[in-house]
């Protein structure tokens, strides 16, 4: 499942994270995906997602780095997967460079991976999670396109699962 949980402006409207996070659990409990794809969550709503859902682990960092700001957080049901390994990468020049922008972007852009293992199966899959680059900035999509690909050259010779999340439109293949 993919869930873009929207940035937490802290405003006291009808759509601000404490007015939505309920519905947020609600829905995810509802449905107890195996894996969670998250985009725009900040670190205290992911903390608070975790909280109050029982059996997921999560693996990603902040587009500044570490818990600083925006994350494209993989959750996965800790009683159905392993997670084997891990990694942020940013979409730039320097893609190991923490929090570095790439091209004209306005914004950090990150990809969270994993190699996760299914305790069911004993498949090992590789999940990405990439925060997307807007159509308007031509030149990071582009750049992006290739840093992909050889970013996930640790990960070669297993089937990839690409998990892309545009505005209104969700994509896996």
């Amino acid at each position: 499942m993919t869930y873009n949980i929207r940035y937490d402006d802290q405003n006291n409207n009808p759509e601000s994270w404490s007015q939505r996070k309920e519905q947020v659990v609600g829905l995810l409990r509802y449905h107890r995906p195996d894996i969670i794809g998250t985009q725009e969550g900040l670190k205290h709503q992911l903390e608070y997602i975790q909280d109050h859902l029982e059996g997921y682990e999560r693996f990603g960092e902040g587009r500044r780095g570490g818990d600083e700001g925006e994350f494209s957080a993989i959750l996965n049901r800790s009683d159905r997967f392993t997670v084997l390994r891990h990694q942020t990468f940013w979409l730039s020049d320097t893609p190991n460079g923490i929090g570095s922008k790439g091209w004209d972007v306005a914004l950090q852009r990150i990809v969270a991976w994993g190699l996760l293992r299914d305790k069911q199966t004993g498949n090992v899959s590789p999940l990405l999670k990439i925060q997307p680059v807007q159509q308007r900035h031509a030149n990071a999509r582009f750049g992006s396109y290739f840093l992909d690909a050889g970013e996930m050259t640790p990960i070669g010779g297993i089937q990839h699962i690409l998990h892309v999340q545009r505005k209104g439109v969700e994509q896996a293949g």
